[in-house]
């Protein structure tokens, strides 16, 4: 049987735009007036002070809002020649996002394959996967150590700041267009399985 190559695909600032509502918690709690703009670098928030707001903000997943509204015909063409798994360091539970996907017409099987939450705490890039599609900075560093997988950067106002030009296995992109131009410009679809 013919193996799919693997994408590993992010939720928070990939998937689903949910930095509003966690600065919104994050504001009221701590009297500060951040906006997403304000976040130039990854740890900007305190770490501890972050999770308890995380935590509050896994509450409110139905104001959670797609980046790409028309994601889920993206992910359907993707799926067709490659295998997608939701990756996550996240404390959301599977079930949780599989409902909260379907919401959105993304389902199990026909738009991915499975979802895996990791503790925070270990990096994604040891995981098994050819292409990660992540807003999550820290990786670059990581993916450095397996030239034959590509980071695919995000652009939030966390990571702007850095030029991925000097590595030669990470891309910036903007929005799930240029995901998708990266894909069809670069891997042969016929070559997407082997």
């Amino acid at each position: 049987m013919i193996e799919k190559k693997k994408i590993a695909l992010d939720l928070d600032g990939v998937t689903w735009n949910v930095h509003g509502i966690l600065l919104d918690i994050y504001n009221k709690k701590y009297h500060t007036n951040y906006t997403n703009n304000d976040i130039t670098f990854w740890d900007f928030l305190p770490e501890d002070r972050f999770w308890k707001c995380y935590k509050k903000m896994t509450k409110r997943m139905d104001e959670f809002k797609l980046f790409e509204c028309d994601l889920e015909i993206y992910l359907d063409l993707l799926h067709y020649h490659f295998s997608i798994t939701f990756l996550t360091h996240g404390i959301y539970e599977v079930d949780k996002i599989e409902k909260k996907l379907e919401t959105f017409d993304i389902y199990k099987c026909k738009e991915y394959n499975d979802i895996i939450i990791m503790d925070h705490n270990n990096s994604k890039v040891h995981t098994n996967f050819d292409y990660y599609i992540d807003d999550n900075p820290n990786m670059i560093i990581d993916i450095q150590q397996y030239p034959k997988k590509t980071l695919l950067l995000f652009t939030q106002p966390w990571n702007n700041n850095i030029d991925v030009s000097i590595y030669n296995n990470v891309v910036r992109v903007k929005n799930w267009q240029e995901i998708m131009d990266y894909f069809l410009e670069t891997i042969s679809w016929k070559n997407a399985e082997y």
